[in-house]
């Protein structure tokens, strides 16, 4: 059975379509009255405000143009609105090891923003799994006099300034693609990834050499007590960028967008005509590839 699989962030997901995002195989409401208008009827005869994550995926991400071009027999949705490269991996590992054999399966890897690093941390008396992100605007808005907020946006503003370097986890995070990418095609798959959305993977494209110097700090720290540091060198940013399967599908950012076409105001995520262009732009940079056995 020929598999595709995208995951990613809400770039994949498609749930800026819709209000809320939950449990799969639900019903939620489109996200404005021009939505409903556009899609209200979705694939039923009564126009209705709601469609089905099914719906969602095979009619308004990319995932389902893609894998209608590529005649694929499945297709699954791995996006989630608000997730980090932590996430995205976690449930690639999940899915690898129960299904164990990957052959016929093609995976393509929208990769999302650096800084949705996951934290768990202490909200209170309750242990909280967040991103940094959202972390980070907890802090904007106790900063600016929200008193619930105030005390946990102090704790928040020591663990950033003091805990957190961007350019330490963008290293580790370019660690992470590749050991995933080469974990899923060792059972047999075939792994694409873009940063189309990623400032980071856009930065590393534009300057391999920005990272040497955290590089360099790695590799003094794990000299300390190694006695195979000749075997055991860091791999450079460049090494790693070759190494991963990028493509990239170049688009304009801010056309064909909900906000462009009038579809949700101030949301630049893609419209389902924008996912269409992106699914079929990154079928021509892979159709030529032996995608499947």
């Amino acid at each position: 059975m020929k598999t595709l699989i995208g995951v990613g962030c809400s770039h994949t997901q498609g749930c800026a379509s819709i209000l809320g995002v939950g449990t799969e195989h639900k019903e939620y409401k489109l996200a404005s009255e021009p939505l409903k208008l556009k899609y209200g009827l979705a694939n039923k005869s009564v126009r209705t405000d709601k469609v089905s994550t099914e719906w969602i995926t095979e009619n308004f991400s990319w995932i389902g143009e893609l894998g209608n071009l590529l005649k694929v027999d499945k297709k699954l949705n791995f996006g989630s609105g608000g997730a980090g490269i932590d996430h995205c991996i976690r449930i690639l590992r999940n899915y690898a090891f129960r299904k164990k054999d990957l052959f016929n399966h093609l995976i393509i890897f929208q990769v999302p923003s650096f800084d949705r690093r996951e934290v768990f941390w202490k909200n209170g008396l309750k242990w909280t799994l967040e991103t940094l992100g959202n972390l980070l605007s907890q802090l904007n808005f106790g900063l600016r006099g929200d008193a619930h907020l105030k005390k946990n946006s102090e704790r928040i503003k020591i663990f950033y300034e003091f805990f957190h370097n961007e350019d330490f986890y963008v290293v580790k995070y370019m660690y992470e693609l590749y050991f995933i990418q080469d974990y899923l095609e060792k059972f047999g798959a075939k792994v694409f990834l873009f940063g189309n959305f990623s400032p980071e993977v856009l930065n590393i494209q534009n300057n391999l050499n920005y990272y040497d110097d955290i590089i360099e700090m790695f590799q003094k720290y794990q000299n300390i007590n190694n006695w195979s540091s000749d075997v055991t060198k860091m791999i450079s940013m460049k090494e790693l960028y070759n190494n991963i399967n990028f493509i990239n599908p170049i688009f304009e950012k801010n056309k064909y967008t909900l906000d462009s076409e009038g579809l949700v105001r101030d949301d630049n995520h893609l419209s389902g005509y924008g996912n269409k262009r992106l699914a079929n732009l990154i079928y021509g940079l892979i159709k030529n590839e032996k995608l499947f056995k």
